[in-house]
């Protein structure tokens, strides 16, 4: 029962952050498509936050930030009919000092954080939450289901002294 609730909350915020990311099409957006085109998710004013950027190109919203713990996300929003959010959270290797790093605990970490960033954000906190629940079955790279209609993948690139956690959410 607690997992079926937990489902549908993260369906539910699944969906608002989607329809939140995607404004309404009006005359310049496309007219074929359910969702009208991709708007930044987070504020340039947030106290944490030292650098955004956002570039919106037809149905493709590209959002970067970096934040004053020394992380930096760049956030890509894509779809029509169907939306893909991708999540690329960057991190130097020193932080984590020769320690075996957990991409999937990296991501849920980083949901976390991205959740305490004010009450417009909390949504990202049950998708750390779903995210927690599939770590028993968690295959890196591998497409994981999140609740009916909602898929997940987390992968990780190492390279250059960094290691970036990529963390794909899509509709189904």
């Amino acid at each position: 029962m607690l997992r079926t609730k937990l489902v549908f909350k993260c369906l539910c915020g699944f969906l608002a952050l989607a329809l939140g990311c995607f404004g309404c099409s009006g005359s310049s957006g496309k007219q074929d498509c359910q969702y009208g085109e991709p708007v930044a998710i987070f504020s340039p004013d947030l106290p944490n936050m030292i650098e955004h950027n956002f570039i919106q190109t037809e149905q493709i919203g590209r959002e970067v930030m970096r934040f004053n713990n020394g992380l930096s996300v760049e956030l890509t929003q894509s779809g029509c009919d169907e939306i893909v959010q991708e999540f690329r959270f960057q991190l130097a290797d020193s932080v984590f000092q020769g320690q075996i790093m957990d991409p999937l605990a990296l991501a849920i970490g980083q949901l976390a954080y991205m959740g305490s960033l004010g009450p417009s954000y909390q949504g990202f906190q049950e998708w750390a939450r779903a995210l927690a629940e599939q770590k028993d079955d968690f295959k890196l790279a591998q497409p994981m289901e999140l609740g009916p209609g909602i898929g997940a993948t987390v992968d990780q690139i190492k390279g250059g002294g960094l290691t970036t956690i990529v963390l794909t959410f899509r509709s189904q």
